[in-house]
């Protein structure tokens, strides 16, 4: 089945892709293609990327001591939300709900969403932690935030609108700390349930204490908290949790990461689904047996296939260099050293990476890392930060042997704890969104080159119309594997698998739902974005 589609056209610029000559519907190609890794331009402000992101009212009068419960780290979530074709971006605010900025043409505009007042007047940075997920019934994703222990929903109704909040679910137990909304699909139902990494209340001695993780089951319209997980037997302390299909047998598994876990000495772990039972997923955690059981301070995750055996392979960030846990017949090997990910030289203090993806940016058919840092000592960044506390960002470029630590102009000193890449401008090329606590947001465009690409949309059931969890396998020269995620911590992107391919013309294609479904398209056009549908859908 040959498949061809047409993205958008770019902006003008250094560079712009086209469609081609022969066939106007086949493929972008690049008119003026620059090559190598070393393409950015940085264009926030030039594109109506700006947002406010002024430091929370208060918090120097609270001091180191009470910075944990005014802290509303920066955010950014790139997605459709409109439905147009193009991505959209929102920013995290300090005070108040998410900024908006509509995508016209590769260029923003500022949109108020409009939510009205927090049901919850008095709850903690009742805006700051929130998350894009399809809930409500229809095709759009919806915005989920966390209001003290209750999850509230905002009703995507189309063009950047949104109802009021009204109560998705609520948690039992103590006031906790929740960072991210881990969507999945583990029970095969179609629709999207949700883990929740906590920790509780971020006050005391240690700054955080462990507590126990949840799983909340999504049933007609609701979330509700069937299963506590304790962690080998102890409560967790994460901001950042993964469902993924690590032993491709069809259904979602969870890989748990551990915040300060070299401070107090919680581990990261996994757990194996073995099928549902009481509406809810049998999670067996089996993290000390495979390799997991590591004392990360992770904030920032992406995945794919490193080696080229057809499992996945997870790259969290932690207080110095990346850590890549890779594949082998028994389980899973720490090797962020092997593969070249060299941590950025520091003075006094280790370096905290955030936000990180694996993204092939050139399309020369290897995956590259951006990474983005953020000060270990979140406090000192609104307290005058001292030179040595600056945390850069930094980029590896993808190759056959691993990673190479490149200078590129991305460096930025700045705390940036989240990004998320995207094609802006619909060229075909991913371009970096960053978010900074409080400076402004960054706009990394890319540039086009002759490169090849495929970019993969998984339309999901009903229930699922993002498709998260699908495994996208491509085969072609070789075989490439990726997984749509949803949020990742701080960051969220778009709801696709995008493939470097080099010079490959043609490609053929699986998708598999977490519900089983599976389609298979032989001899795909690349240079499009592929639209592949549940058969339910």
């Amino acid at each position: 089945m040959r498949i061809r589609g047409l993205v958008a056209v770019s902006l003008g610029g250094l560079a712009a892709c086209v469609p081609g000559p022969d066939d106007p519907q086949a493929e972008l190609v690049c008119e003026v293609p620059v090559e190598g890794i070393d393409r950015f331009t940085e264009e926030a402000a030039a594109r109506g990327l700006t947002p406010d992101t002024s430091p929370m009212p208060g918090l120097q009068e609270a001091g180191p001591e009470g910075f944990g419960n005014v802290w509303a780290p920066g955010r950014v979530v790139v997605e459709d939300l409109d439905g147009d074709g193009d991505v959209d971006v929102l920013f995290s605010h300090g005070t108040d709900a998410p900024q908006a900025f509509r995508n016209v043409g590769g260029r923003f505009e500022a949109v108020d969403l409009a939510l009205g007042e927090t049901p919850v007047p008095d709850a903690r940075q009742p805006w700051a932690t929130f998350s894009l997920a399809q809930v409500a019934g229809d095709d759009l994703p919806d915005l989920v935030f966390q209001v003290g222990p209750s999850l509230q929903v905002a009703e995507n109704t189309g063009d950047l609108s949104f109802t009021e909040l009204r109560t998705l679910g609520f948690g039992s137990g103590p006031p906790t700390a929740v960072f991210s909304h881990v969507w999945g699909d583990p029970d095969g139902d179609g629709d999207l349930d949700m883990w929740l990494p906590t920790m509780a209340d971020l006050e005391g001695d240690e700054g955080a204490n462990p507590a126990p993780e949840l799983f909340f089951r999504h049933h007609e319209g609701l979330l509700t908290p069937v299963a506590e997980y304790v962690r080998s037997g102890e409560p967790g302390l994460s901001i950042l949790a993964n469902w993924t299909d690590r032993d491709d047998d069809g259904d979602l598994d969870l890989l748990s990461f551990s915040d300060r876990g070299r401070e107090l000495g919680v581990l990261s772990t996994a757990y194996r689904n073995d099928g549902v039972q009481g509406g809810a997923p049998v999670l067996v955690e089996d993290g000390p047996d495979l390799g997991f059981a590591l004392p990360t301070s992770a904030m920032g995750l992406a995945s794919a296939d490193l080696n080229d055996d057809g499992a996945m392979d997870y790259c969290v960030s932690d207080l110095g260099p990346v850590i890549c846990l890779t594949s082998h017949p028994t389980g899973w090997i720490e090797a962020g050293a092997a593969l070249g990910l060299q941590p950025p030289d520091r003075v006094d203090a280790p370096w905290s990476g955030w936000s990180l993806e694996l993204v092939d940016l050139d399309h020369d058919g290897w995956l590259d890392m951006p990474v983005v840092g953020a000060a270990q000592e979140q406090a000192l960044e609104f307290f005058g930060t001292e030179e040595e506390w600056l945390q850069p960002d930094a980029m590896y470029r993808g190759g056959p042997n691993g990673f190479e630590k490149v200078e590129i102009g991305f460096e930025s000193t700045v705390s940036h704890p989240s990004m998320a890449a995207a094609d802006v401008d619909g060229d075909g090329f991913q371009d970096l969104v960053v978010a900074a606590y409080a400076g402004p947001a960054l706009l990394f465009m890319n540039t086009c080159n002759e490169g090849r690409w495929l970019s993969v949309r998984a339309v999901g059931a009903p229930g699922n119309p993002q498709g998260l969890g699908a495994r996208i396998t491509v085969t072609g020269e070789r075989t490439r594997t990726r997984e749509i995620q949803g949020q990742r911590a701080l960051g969220q992107g778009p709801a696709r698998a995008h493939f470097g391919l080099g010079d490959e013309a043609e490609v053929d294609v699986s998708v598999r739902w977490p519900d089983g479904a599976e389609v298979e398209l032989t001899d795909v056009s690349t240079r499009q974005v592929l639209r592949v549908s549940h058969p339910d859908s």
